[in-house]
Order: C-alpha cells, then sequence, then structure tokens
C-alpha cells in the first residue's frame, strides 16, 4: 500500500490532524539514488534490474514494519520512516503488543536484510548498498489537507525528530536507539555513545517480536492518488 491505513482510517471519519504517542524508525540505505541513476541511464535495459533491487530491499524491510504492528509513514529519497503506535487499533490489538520489541525486532531485520544484499552485482555493473537506522519513542503528530481532488498528509513532532537524529548518528550498518527506548527493560546495547549522551548502539533485542501476518487492507487510497496511477501495474 502507499498510503497508511492510519491515514486513510482517519480521512473517512473527517479527522485531520491529532497527536499520538508512538515509537519510530528512520532508515536511510545508502546508494539506492546512485543504483537507481546508474541504471535509469540505460533506458529501458535498466527497468527490470531496478525494479528487482528495489523490490529485495524495501519488500522485506516494510514486512519487517507491518508484520509487527508498523506503517511506512513517508519515503524521502534513500530514506523512509515508520511509525509503531504505541495503542494498537488494528489487529495488534488484540495481541500481547510490545512496540518497544516490535520496532527493535524490525529494525535488525531490515539491517541483516540490507547487509545480505548489500553488494548488488548487475550487468550494467556493481553497486554497494549498506544501511543506517534511528529509533525513537516519543510524541508525533499527523495533518491530512484537502488539496482540491486529492488529499495530502504528513507526519511531524519531537519523536520523529529524534529519530533523525539518531539515523544520523549511525555509522554503516548501525541502529541507534534513543535514551527513551534505552532506558525500557529486556534490551541489549553494545555501548553508549561517548559524544552524544543519551544514544545507544543496538546489538539484540532479548525478546524479539514475532511477525504476524495479515491480509492486505481494502480500503480505496484514490482520495490520496488518482485511480490512473494506483492501476498502474
Amino acid at each position: 500500500r502507499l498510503i497508511p491505513d492510519f491515514i486513510i482510517n482517519r480521512h473517512l471519519q473527517k479527522q485531520y490532524s491529532g497527536t499520538m504517542q508512538a515509537n519510530i524508525l528512520n532508515v536511510d540505505i545508502k546508494g539506492i539514488t546512485a543504483l537507481t541513476q546508474a541504471l535509469m541511464s540505460q533506458s529501458h535495459a535498466g527497468v527490470e534490474p531496478l525494479t528487482d533491487t528495489v523490490n529485495s530491499l524495501f519488500t522485506p524491510a516494510i514486512e519487517a514494519i507491518e508484520s509487527r504492528g508498523g506503517f511506512v509513514s513517508g519515503f524521502a529519497g534513500d530514506a523512509f520512516t515508520a511509525v509503531f503506535p504505541l495503542v494498537q487499533e488494528s489487529d495488534f490489538a488484540s495481541l500481547v503488543y510490545d512496540p518497544d520489541a516490535a520496532i527493535l525486532t524490525a529494525a535488525l531485520s531490515i539491517r541483516d536484510s540490507v547487509i545480505a544484499q548489500g553488494g548488488q552485482v548487475t550487468e550494467f555493473g556493481e553497486f554497494e548498498l549498506e544501511v543506517r537506522i534511528g529509533a525513537a519513542s516519543g510524541e508525533i503528530n499527523w495533518r491530512i489537507i484537502e488539496t482540491g481532488s486529492q488529499a495530502v498528509y504528513w507526519f511531524y513532532g519531537p519523536g520523529l525528530e529524534n529519530a533523525v537524529l539518531a539515523q544520523g548518528l549511525a555509522q554503516t550498518n548501525e541502529v541507534i536507539v534513543d535514551k527513551q527506548l534505552c532506558e525500557k527493560p529486556g534490551l541489549t546495547f553494545g555501548k553508549c555513545l561517548e559524544s552524544v549522551s543519551g544514544f545507544c548502539l543496538l546489538s539484540e533485542v532479548q525478546c524479539p517480536a514475532e511477525a504476524v501476518h495479515n491480509e492486505p487492507s481494502a480500503i480505496p487510497q484514490t482520495a490520496f492518488i488518482p485511480e490512473s496511477v494506483l492501476s498502474l501495474s
């Protein structure tokens, strides 16, 4: 899905803004832009390998998030952000849902997936990909605006800003976590960052969150994306 069910449901309920407590993940897969530019320069010949590479990277990442109660809130270049609400309203509400284990298990899953695919070899060259991930807990705001025939939405707030800050502190293939998540029990961190107080390097999750696979929602997205775009294969 291109639009989160969270946003579509709010739009259907005519709720156009709000605030919630959530865990937020910011993921930056470096090398995607260079790979895209190189393959697209090959015209039609580069489309298939580019599609295969993008799918192999982003499909497992999105599944790691959505199968643990989160949703992708937006993409920006090589990076994307995901939100794990502290209070669930979906199928996860009936489960024993631990949003802290959920976000960090997803983060490590994404990290491991990108590491496994870091060396991309195509007929047009070899490309190195790496990932940097930041995770934070805090307040996040959302807003929807009607703009004629289509609506637009965005997320913002201190929780998201801290996730982006944490990601900016990460080195190659690291997951950096902010103070609020560092202090939660049941998590194992490799070290605290000496230069920046309140951030830690995540090594493992002692009790990882299991993936729960749900059927995709059938809620229409046409309020945000034209049908002509959605129908493209």
